[in-house]
């Protein structure tokens, strides 16, 4: 099993001092690709499916895309476990040590 995340964020807003408002956002994301996993078969028995670990699977892993080997020719969707979330944060700084944040985050997960 191989393994991707990344992050960025962004700030806008200037030195509290100059300017006491300034929001933040941000987003995460994970990808977990490649590696073998098990399909149980009519018969009990398991059939062993490998996953993508070509240059074309790190690049699905980079840029959410592709499909998973079990999914067809007509179904695309993206290719391992991709999942993230998305979060921003106000913040309104006063005089020293008070201020107020709201922070809101949402998950979410790539079919």
């Amino acid at each position: 099993m191989l393994y991707h995340s990344k992050a960025g964020f962004v700030r806008i807003g200037s030195d509290p001092y100059m300017h006491p408002l300034s929001l933040e956002l941000g987003v995460g994301m994970a990808s977990q690709f490649g590696g073998k996993s098990y399909q149980p078969n009519d018969d009990g028995t398991m059939s062993v499916i490998n996953g993508n670990t070509s240059l074309k699977g790190y690049w699905n892993a980079f840029v959410p895309g592709g499909k998973d080997v079990t999914d067809g020719e007509n179904y695309k969707t993206a290719e391992g476990n991709q999942l993230g979330s998305w979060m921003m944060r106000l913040n309104l700084e006063g005089i020293r040590p008070f201020g107020v944040q709201e922070i809101v985050a949402r998950e979410f997960l790539l079919p």
